[in-house]
């Protein structure tokens, strides 16, 4: 695309956005703190939440605490940030096939 059909699309894209954003914002829905290990949508305990919670509050404050102290960690760093990428990897595939599911219309049942 050249720079001039970019400057075409960009005021459709601003207002897409803006759309978008007012939208979002109309709908504000205050999230609770559980919502760290529980998913809203089903009730249920959501393993990638907890780990991730794991990883932020617990794992990496202490890994950082150990180098700080003089501990050499080498490659759990390296083991670190696969885990914190395996865990947001499922966390955000299980976002995204929810918002396709929530997108999808229901077929329509036939009255008996």
């Amino acid at each position: 695309m050249s720079t001039n059909e970019l400057e075409v699309l960009r005021p459709l894209f601003e207002r897409i956005i803006r759309e978008e954003v007012r939208q979002a914002l109309q709908k504000e829905e205050r999230h609770q703190f559980i919502e760290i290990f529980i998913d809203p949508g089903s009730g249920q305990l959501s393993c990638s939440r907890v780990g991730m919670f794991l990883v932020v509050a617990v794992y990496f404050p202490a890994s950082l605490v150990l180098q700080a102290l003089g501990i050499d960690l080498g490659q759990a760093w390296t083991s670190f940030v696969a885990l914190a990428g395996t865990l947001a990897g499922i966390y955000g595939l299980n976002s995204a096939a929810r918002a396709w599911r929530s997108g999808q219309k229901p077929e329509d049942t036939p009255n008996e």
